[in-house]
């Protein structure tokens, strides 16, 4: 026995850092990818209870009982069997292993951890606890870290068009043009973005011409199929259709393109095609004589297509502007959209002398659009090659273009619908339970915050998001709201009041983030606004950021009562008076939720919950995806996926075009496995299946001691067995000694065996020898 004293230089380390991936899939045909929380993973480990142990500390949920009494006492009359000399056990064997079969497995080494996903709950409970400490603590101490992080998210939308079984074949938004404020003079420029993010249902329908813009014998543009279809042989490409004039006044889907004459004489499909889901710049400019002799031409993206019309002008008087719908009806009754009857959605009124609405508005409205629209910008003016490229990639900002001579090109806007959230809306009736309305109210949330903190509903204030900013209008949402209940309905929470409303399940899907990375907006008209300075933005350092929506003190804290302690009881209920559990009694004077929770940030959020057995230290920054097939309420028209941009935070990543990763919709904490998805325009996301994937960061330590054998030590044995050996039987081995080493303990300071290392084969040493034994471990 020797010892050698190990130095720093006998030593060597090595990290590695290992990526695992991760795979989890949840859904009703059940769940995939759960983590194993025991090593040695069984479904075959039998959980036997022995009568000596069942008082201890056992992790198991039952204790000793007959079951195993009954294995125990068969091993025991086979033991006692066999040492009466009997060699024949197999009847004893055979009730040992059907007695087996029957018993409990043992849980402990079957034991699976899912993702656990939840909404916030509508009272005080330990998931509502996880939200806090989530906001007030976790969020604010890794900001430094990720920068996007906190109780906001970007104001950065899209309109999301769509047609199916369960939605209204009308939805649209009409916005009023009175006094014809909206039609060009002479010449135009129609500017938008475009994401044909949708084909036909199935194989056996055709695709249907979708209208994205109507102005009534004046503009039509429309999105029509192409040649190319994919492997479902679906639609995969597509036309943009600009009809012009009187010929703006047939339907797009019963046009016969062998046969463009008077009235369809000015009708033009574009050269160059759209793919699906990717997104597209379109721009539309036709000019008087004073532009180019009547020249015109349909952009997508950088490709031209070129037409003529010599006319001194192309639009006439109209009443309203559609998007995403075609009106064919005449312009009297396009004016009945706003009459006196509709006070109750803050519009416009157009014929207040025409008291009833159109009867068959299904019918009026026949060519919905499926496709993803924003930023929507109609010119009373032709824009040269340097303004279309300026609105194209940079938006809209009042100043004078650079390299460029024309006049302010903000001052020809004529209509600007840039899908930005609003906070100041006209008074309207708001909905406050599925049984009661608040009139003469207006929003300033994202979300319908009454409706949410009072009786725990889903409704986007659509409102807010579709303001046109030149004439400060707001649109009719067409068929995008609801009727209040009446009558007695006992059992009915408000989501189920809304998601069996086919208008309200199209209202809260009909705003989504926006996954354009080819564009970034420009917030000035929100900074030349009313309201430049609301708290609805995220402020930091007194300065109002308008592309960050808060979510933070929706109502005010005032409101709640501090004395109020419980929640529930006669009491309670007759100060909140409806609530979630109950919501068809009159509102109270405090809103259920906040009062039981006393938190007034956003509810509308969605939490996942990671175990680190899925990860190791941390998940890896870049690699965490997550898919949402079916939107609840969409019928899986709708799939939404999410990705990380890797400075923790959670965008849109559905568009096969450069992605907006600066778009926040949520975030993620890679060293807590926590994921937030904050954007209320996703609604009990991933509620009905998940499809997550990331890797994680696992690192594994290794530590290699060279271990010097030197010569003339190891040459003797504290063991009182030890002998001296011959290494060989050669001459000139006769007088050298040789020795076996067999185990290597590695002691600390104080001489105590912190480390054993035992030879699989012992290695023979003479008194001459010397080398090296490496030791590795791994931790």
């Amino acid at each position: 026995m020797s010892f050698i004293k190990i130095g720093n230089n006998f030593f060597e380390q090595s990290t590695l850092l290992l990526r695992p991936q991760v795979n989890f899939v949840s859904s009703s045909a059940g769940i995939t990818g759960s983590e194993k929380v025991a090593a040695n993973f069984s479904k075959c480990i039998k959980e036997i209870i022995a009568p000596e142990k069942q008082s201890l500390n056992q992790v198991t949920d039952r204790s000793y009982d007959e079951d195993d009494f009954k294995i125990l006492s068969i091993i025991e009359d086979a033991s006692r069997y066999t040492r009466q000399g009997n060699t024949n056990i197999n009847d004893y064997l055979n009730k040992y292993m059907q007695s087996v079969g029957d018993a409990p497995n043992d849980n402990r080494f079957s034991k699976l951890i899912n993702v656990f996903r939840f909404d916030v709950p509508v009272a005080y409970n330990q998931n509502f606890n996880i939200k806090n400490n989530l906001r007030k603590n976790l969020i604010p101490f890794h900001q430094h870290r990720y920068p996007d992080a906190g109780f906001h998210y970007t104001n950065y939308n899209t309109l999301n068009f769509y047609t199916g079984s369960n939605s209204p074949h009308d939805a649209c938004l009409i916005y009023p043009n009175k006094n014809s404020v909206y039609t060009p003079s002479k010449s135009f420029c129609l500017n938008f973005w475009v994401n044909p993010r949708y084909s036909q249902d199935n194989k056996n329908i055709d695709y249907d011409a979708g209208t994205i813009f109507h102005m009534s014998s004046s503009i039509c543009v429309s999105l029509i199929s192409g040649s190319s279809t994919d492997k479902n042989n679906l639609a995969s490409d597509f036309k943009i259709l600009l009809q012009l004039s009187h010929s703006a006044d047939t339907l797009p889907k019963t046009i016969d393109y062998s046969n463009l004459t008077h009235p369809n004489d000015l009708i033009f499909t574009s050269s160059h095609t759209l793919k699906k889901n990717h997104w597209h710049n379109v721009t539309i400019r036709w000019g008087s004589s004073e532009y180019n002799n009547y020249d015109g031409a349909i952009f997508i993206d950088d490709n031209e297509t070129e037409f003529n019309i010599p006319s001194s002008s192309l639009c006439q008087s109209n009443e309203i502007i559609t998007l995403g719908n075609y009106l064919n009806t005449s312009s009297t009754n396009a004016a009945k959209f706003f009459n006196n009857t509709v006070g109750t959605q803050g519009l416009t009124i157009l014929n207040a002398g025409t008291p009833n609405e159109p009867t068959n508005q299904s019918d009026i409205y026949e060519c919905g659009l499926n496709a993803e629209l924003h930023d929507i910008k109609l010119f009373n003016k032709y824009l040269n090659d340097t303004e279309v490229n300026a609105v194209k990639s940079k938006g809209i900002r009042k100043q004078r273009l650079n390299n460029s001579d024309s006049a302010d090109i903000y001052n020809n806007l004529l209509f600007y619908v840039p899908i930005f959230f609003y906070p100041l809306t006209r008074e309207r009736e708001v909905l406050v339970t599925p049984f009661q309305s608040i009139t003469g109210s207006t929003t300033n949330d994202p979300f319908n915050v009454q409706f949410s903190f009072g009786v725990g509903g889903k409704h986007l204030n659509l409102e807010n998001f579709t303001k046109e900013f030149i004439q400060e209008e707001f649109p009719r949402l067409q068929s995008l709201t609801g009727s209040l209940l009446t009558g007695t309905i006992e059992n009915i929470t408000a989501d189920q009041y809304i998601y069996n409303t086919g208008s309200l399940i199209r209202r809260n899907n009909f705003i989504l983030p926006n996954d354009n990375g080819l564009f970034k907006p420009d917030y000035y008209p929100l900074s030349i606004s009313l309201a430049s300075s609301s708290n609805s933005y995220k402020k930091t350092n007194n300065f109002v950021d308008y592309s960050k929506i808060s979510l933070e003190n929706l109502i005010p804290t005032s409101s709640l009562f501090p004395g109020l302690i419980f929640q529930t009881g006669s009491i309670f209920e007759t100060i909140v008076g409806s609530t979630p559990e109950n919501p068809g009694v009159a509102p109270g004077s405090v809103l259920t939720i906040a009062q039981r929770t006393r938190d007034v940030s956003s509810n509308e959020i969605t939490l996942f919950d990671i175990s680190n057995l899925y990860y190791g230290n941390k998940i890896h920054p870049g690699s965490f995806s997550i898919t949402d097939s079916n939107l609840t309420g969409s019928a899986g028209k709708v799939s939404i996926s999410l990705s990380d941009n890797k400075k923790g935070s959670i965008y849109r990543s559905d568009c096969l075009t450069q992605q907006a990763t600066w778009n926040n919709v949520g975030d993620i904490l890679y060293e807590e496995g926590m994921v937030i998805i904050k954007s209320p325009h996703l609604f009990y996301f991933c509620k009905d299946s998940i499809d997550m994937s990331f890797k994680g960061e696992q690192n594994i330590h290794t530590m290699i001691m060279n271990v010097p054998i030197f010569k003339n030590l190891f040459n003797s044995s504290s063991n009182a067995t030890f002998k001296t050996i011959q290494p060989s039987n050669n001459v000139n081995d006769n007088n050298v000694e040789s020795f076996y080493i067999t185990a290597i303990n590695i002691h600390d300071d104080n001489f105590n065996i912190i480390m054993k290392a035992h030879f699989a084969q012992p290695i023979l040493k003479t008194e001459e020898d010397e080398f090296v034994i490496r030791l590795k471990q791994d931790f």
